[in-house]
Protein backbone atom coordinates (compact mmCIF):
# COMPACT_ATOMS: atom_id res chain seq x y z
CA UNK A 1 0.00 0.00 0.00
CA UNK A 2 1.51 3.62 -1.20
CA UNK A 3 2.17 6.15 1.77
CA UNK A 4 -0.56 8.09 0.21
CA UNK A 5 -3.23 5.73 0.71
CA UNK A 6 -2.54 4.96 3.90
CA UNK A 7 -2.21 8.25 4.96
CA UNK A 8 -5.61 8.87 3.46
CA UNK A 9 -7.30 5.99 4.80
CA UNK A 10 -6.18 7.70 8.57
CA UNK A 11 -7.45 10.75 7.49
CA UNK A 12 -10.55 9.70 5.92
CA UNK A 13 -11.59 6.18 7.25
CA UNK A 14 -13.92 3.96 5.16
CA UNK A 15 -17.17 4.43 7.36
CA UNK A 16 -17.79 0.69 8.69
CA UNK A 17 -21.66 -0.29 8.37
CA UNK A 18 -24.08 0.36 11.70
CA UNK A 19 -24.48 -2.61 13.67
CA UNK A 20 -28.05 -4.65 13.16
CA UNK A 21 -30.08 -3.38 15.57
CA UNK A 22 -30.70 -5.39 18.92
CA UNK A 23 -34.36 -7.10 18.84
CA UNK A 24 -34.22 -6.93 22.52
CA UNK A 25 -33.86 -3.24 22.50
CA UNK A 26 -37.43 -2.28 22.95
CA UNK A 27 -37.59 -4.69 25.82
CA UNK A 28 -35.29 -2.63 27.53
CA UNK A 29 -37.06 -0.62 30.66
CA UNK A 30 -40.06 -2.41 29.99
CA UNK A 31 -41.93 -3.38 33.27
CA UNK A 32 -41.49 -6.70 35.06
CA UNK A 33 -45.04 -7.30 34.90
CA UNK A 34 -45.11 -6.37 31.21
CA UNK A 35 -42.51 -9.31 30.69
CA UNK A 36 -44.38 -12.09 33.00
CA UNK A 37 -47.66 -11.70 31.22
CA UNK A 38 -45.56 -11.87 27.74
CA UNK A 39 -44.51 -15.19 29.18
CA UNK A 40 -47.57 -16.15 30.06
CA UNK A 41 -49.33 -15.94 26.53
CA UNK A 42 -45.72 -17.25 25.06
CA UNK A 43 -45.06 -20.49 27.27
CA UNK A 44 -48.18 -20.58 29.47
CA UNK A 45 -51.00 -20.22 26.80
CA UNK A 46 -48.22 -21.66 24.56
CA UNK A 47 -48.36 -19.14 21.46
CA UNK A 48 -44.94 -19.20 20.79
CA UNK A 49 -44.63 -22.94 20.23
CA UNK A 50 -47.80 -22.92 18.02
CA UNK A 51 -46.56 -19.75 15.50
CA UNK A 52 -43.04 -22.24 15.37
CA UNK A 53 -45.13 -25.23 14.29
CA UNK A 54 -48.21 -23.77 12.89
CA UNK A 55 -50.64 -26.31 14.24
CA UNK A 56 -53.01 -25.19 17.45
CA UNK A 57 -51.25 -27.10 20.52
CA UNK A 58 -51.10 -26.47 23.98
CA UNK A 59 -47.56 -26.18 25.69
CA UNK A 60 -47.43 -29.37 26.17
CA UNK A 61 -47.92 -30.96 22.30
CA UNK A 62 -51.85 -31.59 23.09
CA UNK A 63 -54.50 -30.43 20.29
CA UNK A 64 -56.46 -27.39 20.91
CA UNK A 65 -58.98 -25.30 18.90
CA UNK A 66 -57.82 -22.28 16.77
CA UNK A 67 -60.11 -20.29 18.95
CA UNK A 68 -58.94 -17.33 20.95
CA UNK A 69 -57.62 -18.10 24.32
CA UNK A 70 -60.21 -16.92 26.23
CA UNK A 71 -62.87 -18.87 24.85
CA UNK A 72 -60.21 -22.22 25.26
CA UNK A 73 -60.03 -21.12 28.56
CA UNK A 74 -63.32 -21.31 28.87
CA UNK A 75 -64.28 -24.44 27.01
CA UNK A 76 -61.92 -26.33 28.96
CA UNK A 77 -63.91 -25.84 32.16
CA UNK A 78 -66.51 -28.01 30.31
CA UNK A 79 -66.83 -31.60 31.20
CA UNK A 80 -67.69 -32.94 27.99
CA UNK A 81 -67.12 -36.76 28.15
CA UNK A 82 -70.07 -38.44 26.30
CA UNK A 83 -71.26 -34.99 24.69
CA UNK A 84 -72.17 -35.27 21.18
CA UNK A 85 -70.29 -32.24 19.11
CA UNK A 86 -70.31 -31.45 15.62
CA UNK A 87 -68.04 -29.21 13.75
CA UNK A 88 -68.47 -27.21 9.85
CA UNK A 89 -64.83 -27.18 9.73
CA UNK A 90 -62.68 -29.97 10.69
CA UNK A 91 -59.35 -29.86 12.01
CA UNK A 92 -57.11 -29.83 15.18
CA UNK A 93 -60.62 -29.23 16.97
CA UNK A 94 -61.52 -32.71 16.04
CA UNK A 95 -58.87 -34.44 18.15
CA UNK A 96 -59.40 -31.70 20.86
CA UNK A 97 -62.81 -32.61 21.55
CA UNK A 98 -62.11 -36.58 21.14
CA UNK A 99 -59.26 -36.53 23.40
CA UNK A 100 -61.87 -35.06 26.07
CA UNK A 101 -63.82 -37.81 25.38
CA UNK A 102 -66.99 -36.32 23.04
CA UNK A 103 -68.49 -37.86 19.96
CA UNK A 104 -67.72 -35.65 17.48
CA UNK A 105 -68.85 -35.61 13.61
CA UNK A 106 -67.97 -32.92 10.90
CA UNK A 107 -67.95 -31.96 7.28
CA UNK A 108 -65.19 -30.51 5.12
CA UNK A 109 -65.38 -29.24 1.90
CA UNK A 110 -61.49 -29.46 0.76
CA UNK A 111 -61.08 -32.41 -0.61
CA UNK A 112 -57.31 -33.29 0.07
CA UNK A 113 -58.05 -31.99 3.83
CA UNK A 114 -60.79 -33.99 4.08
CA UNK A 115 -58.35 -37.10 3.32
CA UNK A 116 -55.74 -35.94 5.55
CA UNK A 117 -58.31 -35.27 8.41
CA UNK A 118 -60.47 -38.99 7.64
CA UNK A 119 -56.89 -40.50 8.56
CA UNK A 120 -56.19 -38.75 11.49
CA UNK A 121 -59.16 -38.89 12.42
CA UNK A 122 -59.42 -40.47 16.14
CA UNK A 123 -61.81 -43.44 16.90
CA UNK A 124 -65.29 -41.77 17.62
CA UNK A 125 -65.56 -39.45 15.50
CA UNK A 126 -67.29 -39.28 12.01
CA UNK A 127 -66.12 -36.62 9.06
CA UNK A 128 -68.06 -35.94 5.98
CA UNK A 129 -67.05 -34.60 2.52
CA UNK A 130 -69.06 -32.29 1.32
CA UNK A 131 -68.32 -29.91 -1.57
CA UNK A 132 -71.50 -28.35 -2.46
CA UNK A 133 -73.56 -25.10 -0.07
CA UNK A 134 -76.49 -27.37 0.31
CA UNK A 135 -74.74 -30.68 1.18
CA UNK A 136 -72.36 -29.16 3.42
CA UNK A 137 -75.21 -26.98 5.28
CA UNK A 138 -77.17 -30.27 5.83
CA UNK A 139 -74.48 -32.91 6.58
CA UNK A 140 -75.36 -31.89 10.23
CA UNK A 141 -78.33 -33.96 9.37
CA UNK A 142 -76.66 -37.22 8.14
CA UNK A 143 -76.03 -38.09 11.72
CA UNK A 144 -79.73 -38.49 12.92
CA UNK A 145 -79.41 -36.68 16.52
CA UNK A 146 -79.65 -33.69 18.40
CA UNK A 147 -76.20 -31.78 19.21
CA UNK A 148 -75.16 -30.15 22.45
CA UNK A 149 -72.65 -27.86 20.98
CA UNK A 150 -72.38 -27.05 17.29
CA UNK A 151 -69.26 -25.42 15.55
CA UNK A 152 -69.64 -23.18 12.80
CA UNK A 153 -65.71 -22.03 11.57
CA UNK A 154 -65.92 -23.65 7.91
CA UNK A 155 -67.47 -21.95 4.83
CA UNK A 156 -70.92 -21.77 3.82
CA UNK A 157 -71.38 -20.18 7.33
CA UNK A 158 -74.77 -18.33 6.65
CA UNK A 159 -76.41 -21.14 5.30
CA UNK A 160 -75.01 -23.68 8.22
CA UNK A 161 -77.03 -21.17 10.36
CA UNK A 162 -81.18 -22.72 10.23
CA UNK A 163 -79.71 -26.29 10.02
CA UNK A 164 -77.42 -25.65 12.65
CA UNK A 165 -80.64 -24.20 14.98
CA UNK A 166 -82.07 -27.63 13.84
CA UNK A 167 -80.16 -29.86 15.57
CA UNK A 168 -79.21 -28.07 18.56
CA UNK A 169 -80.73 -29.34 21.36
CA UNK A 170 -82.49 -27.52 24.24
CA UNK A 171 -79.63 -26.03 26.58
CA UNK A 172 -76.75 -26.52 24.38
CA UNK A 173 -75.05 -23.71 22.60
CA UNK A 174 -73.19 -22.74 18.76
CA UNK A 175 -69.24 -21.59 18.39
CA UNK A 176 -69.07 -19.11 15.97
CA UNK A 177 -65.29 -18.42 15.09
CA UNK A 178 -64.26 -15.15 14.13
CA UNK A 179 -67.58 -13.22 14.72
CA UNK A 180 -66.32 -10.08 14.66
CA UNK A 181 -65.80 -10.81 10.76
CA UNK A 182 -68.79 -12.67 10.01
CA UNK A 183 -71.46 -10.65 11.64
CA UNK A 184 -74.22 -11.57 9.19
CA UNK A 185 -73.79 -14.86 11.12
CA UNK A 186 -74.00 -13.22 14.57
CA UNK A 187 -76.99 -11.51 13.54
CA UNK A 188 -78.80 -14.13 12.30
CA UNK A 189 -78.75 -16.41 15.31
CA UNK A 190 -79.75 -13.28 17.42
CA UNK A 191 -82.82 -12.59 15.45
CA UNK A 192 -83.56 -16.44 16.19
CA UNK A 193 -83.25 -15.77 19.78
CA UNK A 194 -79.56 -16.72 20.93
CA UNK A 195 -77.12 -14.61 23.19
CA UNK A 196 -73.82 -14.06 22.19
CA UNK A 197 -70.96 -14.11 24.75
CA UNK A 198 -68.13 -12.86 23.03
CA UNK A 199 -64.03 -13.99 23.22
CA UNK A 200 -62.08 -11.59 22.16
CA UNK A 201 -58.20 -11.73 22.16
CA UNK A 202 -55.07 -13.49 21.32
CA UNK A 203 -55.18 -17.35 19.99
CA UNK A 204 -52.81 -19.98 18.32
CA UNK A 205 -50.51 -18.64 15.75
CA UNK A 206 -51.68 -15.39 15.15
CA UNK A 207 -50.17 -12.18 15.32
CA UNK A 208 -53.51 -10.78 15.94
CA UNK A 209 -56.68 -10.73 18.26
CA UNK A 210 -60.17 -12.07 16.99
CA UNK A 211 -63.38 -13.04 18.28
CA UNK A 212 -64.57 -16.38 18.63
CA UNK A 213 -68.42 -16.06 20.49
CA UNK A 214 -70.61 -18.90 21.71
CA UNK A 215 -74.56 -18.65 21.18
CA UNK A 216 -76.86 -19.06 24.24
CA UNK A 217 -80.20 -20.41 23.45
CA UNK A 218 -82.82 -18.77 25.42
CA UNK A 219 -82.64 -21.84 28.01
CA UNK A 220 -78.81 -20.83 28.67
CA UNK A 221 -76.56 -23.76 29.09
CA UNK A 222 -77.83 -26.67 30.57
CA UNK A 223 -76.85 -30.72 31.18
CA UNK A 224 -73.09 -29.93 31.17
CA UNK A 225 -70.76 -30.09 33.96
CA UNK A 226 -68.38 -26.71 34.57
CA UNK A 227 -65.66 -26.42 36.61
CA UNK A 228 -64.44 -22.92 38.43
CA UNK A 229 -62.54 -20.88 36.34
CA UNK A 230 -58.70 -21.66 36.90
CA UNK A 231 -57.01 -19.03 34.45
CA UNK A 232 -53.26 -19.99 33.24
CA UNK A 233 -51.08 -17.67 34.64
CA UNK A 234 -53.28 -16.39 37.72
CA UNK A 235 -52.35 -15.50 41.25
CA UNK A 236 -52.96 -19.02 42.44
CA UNK A 237 -49.72 -20.20 39.68
CA UNK A 238 -47.46 -18.00 41.24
Amino acid sequence: MSLRRRIRDILSPVPQPAPPPDPLERFRGVPSKLLADFDILAHGQGLLGTMTSGLPMDPAGNPIPWFTYPAIEYLNQFDVREKKIFEYGCGQSTAYWRRRGAQVWGVEHDRAWFEKMSARAPGGSTLYFADSERDYAFAIANANTNFDIVVIDGVFRAACVEPALAHLRPGGFIILDNAERDLEVGQMLRQRGLFPVDFNGFGPINDYTWTTSLFLTPEGITGFDVAAPNPIGGNDAR
